[in-house]
């Protein structure tokens, strides 16, 4: 059985309060790696050699998931706990994913774009790309869109299926 890998990125993108965004994703439990460690998996990158007060995001493992039940696993909260009054509770009751959380925290000029790449030995390969601005509107580019796309190139009223790039 082979395992599907992902590689993930942003742009570089504003937030608002750093120090807050951070503490969001550390009540969550999304512990940011460096590039210097060993076996990184999420990274909030502040460069140098970027516009000023930017950040982007990378991941080794696909964007994290908000799942409140997996959260709750992870940071050893017993499951019949009511965390509604909890900060993390209060977190979650106004984000789903990863990408409603930047935009939480983004400022409000700025736009983040999530680039996912992945695939599954070479049985298929998976790409997308999701645009957030700071109200939480989204804008989204799927690589498997391209079947729908391609049938606009066959001829009129033609009925052959394309296949796709999957075994």
């Amino acid at each position: 059985m082979a395992n599907y890998v992902s590689q993930c990125r942003t742009n570089y993108f504003q937030i608002k309060d750093l120090d807050a965004f951070k503490n969001d994703l550390e009540l969550l439990g999304i512990k940011l790696d460096t590039w210097q460690s060993r076996y990184p998996e999420f990274i909030l990158d502040e460069p140098e050699n970027k516009p000023a007060g930017t950040i982007a995001l990378f991941s080794y493992e696909g964007w994290p998931s908000l799942d409140e039940d997996s959260i709750c696993f992870s940071l050893g909260i017993d499951d019949n706990e009511d965390i509604s009054l909890l900060p993390l509770g209060q977190l979650l009751a106004k984000v789903e994913t990863i990408f409603d959380l930047v935009a939480l925290h983004l400022a409000d000029e700025s736009i983040a774009v999530f680039e996912e790449v992945g695939f599954e030995k070479m049985r298929y390969l998976y790409g997308a790309a999701i645009a957030v601005n700071s109200k939480g509107e989204r804008r989204e580019v799927l690589l498997g869109n391209i079947y729908d796309l391609a049938k606009e190139l066959l001829p009129e009223g033609s009925s052959a299926a394309i296949s796709t790039a999957t075994y």
